[in-house]
């Protein structure tokens, strides 16, 4: 149990998921992968860790359904769209995963004007804290359907370190299917992986 060992002494953690994690290129779920978060999560549970999941995912899930015209169009009306039909999908995929293992999920959709306002902030805090002591493991996502800005990559990792300093996290672990992070944005013909 290498896994349990590494996370002995870790009181709280929050684990982000890639979208290539979760789903495949044309928006099929990859069962292993996810059986195997679900599995991990359940073996961190059993040891008294309390596990915050963000999920990407609901985008790719729900773009097969979207006019890939619309895409051309209004990519930002059309990314929201398909996150408001993957969403739904995504967690009932997680809800059966983690009922298998006895666990029981709560989806949290937030946006970072949820970190900006003190209210919110403390009603999301609240919120997660008490799923926590219940038992129940929260999965959250970056409100796509009614976030006002463009959908852009690396919104949940953004989102799941705000999340961190939400809870007062212990750990934070990007599960991705990036080789690596670069030292600047990779378009540049130097930049380093």
């Amino acid at each position: 149990m290498k896994l349990l060992s590494e996370f002995s002494g870790i009181k709280r953690l929050v684990v982000k998921v890639g979208s290539n994690v979760v789903t495949d290129s044309n928006g099929d779920f990859m069962l292993s992968s996810m059986r195997s978060l679900v599995d991990d999560i359940y073996e961190l549970k059993s040891i008294g860790v309390q596990v915050v999941l963000v999920s990407s995912g609901a985008v790719n899930i729900g773009k097969r359904y979207i006019d890939s015209k619309l895409f051309k169009q209004r990519k930002i009306e059309a990314q929201q769209a398909a996150s408001s039909i993957g969403q739904p999908l995504l967690m009932s995929k997680y809800h059966d995963l983690f009922k298998s293992r006895g666990i029981v999920c709560s989806q949290v959709l937030l946006t970072h004007d949820d970190f900006k306002s003190r209210h919110r902030f403390l009603n999301a805090r609240r919120t997660i804290e008490t799923l926590l002591e219940s038992g129940i493991t929260p999965i959250l996502n970056e409100n796509d359907a009614i976030s006002f800005t463009e959908i852009t990559v690396g919104d949940n990792d953004h989102l799941a370190a705000k999340t961190c300093a939400l809870i007062g996290a212990d750990l934070l672990q990007l599960i991705t299917s990036a080789n690596g992070l670069y030292d600047k944005d990779p378009s540049h013909g130097d930049a380093r992986l």
